[in-house]
């Protein structure tokens, strides 16, 4: 009998474990694809959809002046090694560098941003707990 209990709760842990693994492995494959789509937003000037990913763990959101992206085109966008900070992937920093054109004085500027990236459980999305670029 007590042998049964053994084997019983070790393939219980071994599915546990494999289930912690998947969910890892699914939270992994959904922050690539939403850094594909934000940086994608960003580079074709969908910046209110980009800016749909910047909300704070408390629910607020940066400040944006949208007013003044009417003239900025990114022209590229570079997620440079994102890296997973725990072990529940739930946590990432992604730095990026964004060069943009200011169409009102002719110039290409570059910014690097690091970004820290949260999954929201609930929802189950990757936010961003970093300012919005400052593409100025």
């Amino acid at each position: 009998m007590y042998r049964k209990q053994i084997v019983l709760i070790a393939m219980i842990l071994l599915v546990f474990t494999a289930c912690q693994r998947m969910a890892a492995r699914e939270h992994s494959d959904d922050l690539n694809t939403a850094v594909i789509h934000y940086g994608a937003d960003l580079r074709w000037g969908r910046y209110t959809d980009a800016y749909s990913y910047h909300i704070y763990r408390d629910g607020t959101r940066p400040k944006v002046d949208f007013e003044n992206l009417k003239n900025i085109k990114v022209t590229s966008v570079e997620a440079i090694k994102p890296t997973i900070n725990n072990d529940e992937v739930t946590e990432a920093t992604v730095p990026f560098k964004i060069d943009y054109y200011d169409e009102r004085y002719s110039t290409v500027n570059t910014i690097n941003q690091t970004q820290y990236w949260w999954y929201n459980k609930e929802v189950k999305r990757w936010f961003i707990e970093s300012d919005f670029p400052d593409l100025k």
